[in-house]
């Protein structure tokens, strides 16, 4: 970058006016990131098992060493659609782990892996209750009802575990 462009964090007053408050160098930004080309330093065998931390989060919930290698390929990313990132299946790993039941018959058509749904990353995360408490917070919530924009089917959440409503 030859000379440093300026960018500015514009608003309105109360008053309707028109403000440019702080001009800010964009190379600080640059400066501030490093190279942007860093390439992911891991463990894996499947080095996209790693991006949004979801490698380190599936082993830190089954109590194994941050070294160990997961065995699988981590479907990159939730998705609802059909959308198949063809790293993910076309992995010599023997195993594909989706997010959801769901994704399972999109998968098939494009895998001879074997798929193992695992359910929502956020299943896996450390949370502040103990399991005992854990377990009796959702005993008390019971069935959460919920549905997705964009015209994906209504789902009824329990547990982790999703299945489409029939009749909606």
């Amino acid at each position: 970058m030859a000379a440093c462009e300026y960018g500015a964090v514009a608003g309105t007053s109360p008053r309707g006016r028109r403000l440019n408050l702080m001009p800010t160098p964009l190379c600080d930004v640059y400066k501030l990131a490093g190279s942007l080309d860093m390439q992911l330093v891991t463990p894996e065998l499947h080095p996209s098992n790693d991006f949004y931390g979801f490698a380190a989060l599936l082993k830190r919930y089954a109590g194994v060493l941050p070294e160990y290698q997961i065995k699988a390929v981590i479907e990159h990313g939730p998705t609802m659609g059909f959308g198949i990132w063809d790293v993910d299946v076309k992995s010599k790993l023997p195993a594909i782990l989706p997010m959801s039941c769901y994704r399972v018959q999109f998968l098939k058509k494009k895998t001879a892996q074997a798929i193992i749904p695992i359910g929502p990353m956020i299943t896996y995360a450390e949370h502040y209750l103990s399991n005992e408490e854990l377990q009796k917070e959702k005993k008390g919530l019971g069935k959460i009802f919920s549905h997705f924009l964009h015209t994906q089917p209504i789902m009824l959440i329990q547990n982790t575990m999703c299945m489409p409503i029939a009749g909606f």
